[in-house]
């Protein structure tokens, strides 16, 4: 069972008219962020090969997918606020969840045996910023959207 089912509805969330799953504003947002975590995966993975060789390029995009696909997970908390414009601890279960699996990423890319059984490799200082880095962009991009998609609602009803 997903965590995200503890959250809190949005604020007027129920004066909006019900769409079909497949609504184009849903359709859009999957698709963009896809490609938001797509693009920064890809960049990782072409840095890795660029700077080093191709098990380099594989554990940075490897680590770059998961950590983003996690911090993603904020993002889905609402298609127009901020994820920084609510209280941080109201949905303990979703940050517990995403604790654990940030310490188990952190053992497969930490612990030699794990890491040569998913066939990845070390990382210098310089590339985990860089992963780091390219893992935050799909937030950063998401909440670019989110100012304009608000942006635009402020228009329409103004």
């Amino acid at each position: 069972m997903g965590q995200l089912g503890v959250e809190s509805g949005d604020y007027g969330k129920l004066t909006v008219k019900p769409g079909t799953p497949f609504e184009r504003g849903l359709v859009i947002r999957v698709i963009l962020h896809g490609i938001f975590i797509t693009a920064a995966t890809v960049s990782a993975y072409q840095f890795g090969i660029t700077t080093d060789s191709h098990s380099k390029g594989m554990t940075m995009a490897f680590f770059v997918l998961a950590t983003s696909q996690l911090i993603h997970a904020i993002n889905q908390r609402s298609n127009i606020d901020s994820v920084f414009a609510r209280g941080n601890a109201h949905n303990k279960a979703l940050y517990c969840t995403m604790l654990v699996s940030g310490v188990i990423l952190a053992f497969i890319m930490l612990i030699p045996t794990l890491r040569r059984f998913f066939s990845l490799t070390t990382l210098t200082t310089l590339e985990w910023m860089i992963a780091l880095g390219l893992s935050l962009l799909p937030l950063v991009l998401v909440e670019i959207t989110k100012v304009i998609i608000r942006i635009r609602h402020e228009e329409k009803a103004g």
